[in-house]
């Protein structure tokens, strides 16, 4: 009995996976790897994707052993072609070096109908800081796990690629009353100027994860041919990216927050009215 039709449908089989999960084929035999600052709840997307992988490589064996079944039985040159292009179908990679941020933005609650007051709320109900002594105004948060394909070449172990999975989350204050005209046109020049400060941190967010990505991946361990030395080993200039994520996310801040600043600026035309 021919096999062609049970090539078809695990070849759209395959397409469906690929189009839905287009992240799967980069994971490979990867661990899930997190760098977080937020909590992340419902389904862990990562492991979805292992699971999806796994079938992909499964359906790949599937088409392999079916092509050359047919191709020893002298089939025409359509079934190679066919085989061909379903073995490419679940090939194609994905581009794991386009880092992609899912933004989520959430608000908090404050009262009032003057500037002075609502700026006093937002003291009072600010997401803390540090050890929570203080309230900031907003915040941005982020989750941050990667899928990662360790490859052995040899007796060495090479990161050949890479799937960022990010969410960006920021927090900002919301009146929870209609203020009067005056106070309303304040607050929106007011909440434009703290969303796009948070945009600043968001880019750098971004601008970390393209960091890792470009120091990490095409990193080689020699003598692993296991792949578990090089999972350690990538923590060094994983680490390095963050802490120069971390100098230059202070150093805008410290900037915004100085005499003069874009942010100090802003609360004093909120409170005041100039």
């Amino acid at each position: 009995m021919s096999l062609s039709p049970f090539l078809v449908w695990v070849s759209v089989l395959a397409g469906v996976l690929r189009m839905a999960f287009p992240e799967a084929l980069q994971l490979g035999a990867a661990s899930a790897h997190s760098l977080s600052l937020a909590e992340s709840g419902g389904v862990d997307k990562v492991a979805v994707y292992f699971v999806v992988n796994m079938c992909l490589k499964q359906l790949n064996k599937i088409l392999l052993i079916c092509c050359e079944a047919q191709m020893r039985d002298n089939r025409k040159a359509r079934t190679f072609v066919s085989c061909t292009a379903a073995t490419l179908l679940l090939a194609l990679p994905a581009h794991g070096g386009d880092i992609r941020a899912n933004e989520v933005e959430k608000t908090y609650a404050i009262s009032g109908k003057t500037g002075f007051a609502l700026y006093e709320s937002i003291g009072e109900r600010g997401p803390r800081i540090g050890a929570g002594a203080s309230s900031a105004i907003a915040v941005t948060n982020f989750d941050l796990k990667w899928g990662r394909d360790y490859r052995r070449e040899g007796n060495d172990c090479v990161l050949a690629a890479a799937r960022s999975f990010l969410t960006i989350t920021y927090t900002l204050p919301k009146p929870a009353e209609k203020l009067p005209p005056d106070v309303a046109a304040r607050w929106r020049v007011f909440i434009a100027g703290i969303r796009t400060h948070e945009a600043v941190h968001g880019k750098y967010i971004v601008d970390m994860a393209q960091d890792i990505y470009d120091t990490t991946v095409g990193f080689r361990q020699a003598n692993d041919p296991n792949c578990k030395t090089i999972r350690q080993a990538i923590q060094v200039p994983l680490k390095a990216a963050f802490d120069r994520y971390k100098a230059r996310n202070r150093a805008f801040e410290q900037s915004e927050m100085a005499a003069g600043g874009n942010i100090r600026q802003l609360i004093l035309e909120l409170v005041n009215g100039r």
